[in-house]
């Protein structure tokens, strides 16, 4: 059964103050609302693997309307931690898809890594690519066709920035070990068993890349 996108309308709102200034924060009640919100689609990811992207999406959207409007002591991190299974590097991948794509179509197509890749990117530049793909070796690709790491490296061609693999030194090893856990993730398939791995992975290659983004900056 198809999923709807849901609302970016706010949660209700409940008034409270923090360091003597007004806010606007959500009540118990809109808190639990949310959490099994929340919970409904981690679990509609885990039993549809097609609509997995759909969720993190959606997700992304109901922790938007939760970060800065807990109660007073009350951490988003580990508010996070103790409500669900995803962890909080997740919880804030979503939500910064979430506040970049204006639906969950696009995430949906590309997946939540290539989704992610293409946020360090302008959005008229985003834009572009999505819709006509990208040229590699004189050949326009889709998109969602690219592979994660052709992804990453057309997208610093884009910015300006050297490929850090063809560096020597240390950076020789970064690629190394980049290359390794990028052929653990192909290994790994689709198989729903291996997702925690899969994700690990994921945050592992994100990691790398911005950490030679920012060496290249300095």
């Amino acid at each position: 059964m198809a999923k709807k996108d849901l609302s970016k309308k706010s949660a209700p709102k409940a008034k409270g103050t923090t360091k003597g200034k007004e806010r606007m924060i959500l009540s118990n009640k809109d808190l639990e609302m949310i959490i099994k919100d929340i919970r409904a689609e981690e679990s509609q990811g885990k039993n549809y693997e097609s609509n997995i992207e759909r969720s993190n999406y959606n997700i992304g959207l109901l922790l938007i309307k939760v970060k800065g409007r807990l109660p007073d002591g009350v951490k988003f991190e580990d508010w996070v931690k103790e409500n669900f299974g995803f962890g909080v590097r997740n919880a804030q991948r979503w939500m910064k898809i979430a506040r970049k794509y204006n639906d969950a179509n696009p995430v949906s197509l590309l997946g939540i890594a290539k989704a992610y890749i293409l946020l360090k990117l302008p959005d008229e530049e985003r834009e572009a690519i999505i819709a006509n793909g990208l040229e590699i070796d004189g050949v326009m690709i889709p998109a969602h066709d690219v592979s994660k790491r052709d992804l990453e490296i057309e997208i610093r061609k884009l910015k300006g920035l050297s490929n850090p693999e063809v560096k020597s030194g240390s950076a020789t090893g970064v690629g190394k070990v980049r290359g390794n856990i990028q052929r653990l993730l192909n290994s790994l398939g689709d198989d729903k068993a291996f997702s925690a791995l899969r994700s690990m992975c994921e945050e592992a290659l994100e990691t790398i890349s911005a950490t030679n983004d920012e060496s290249n900056a300095a």
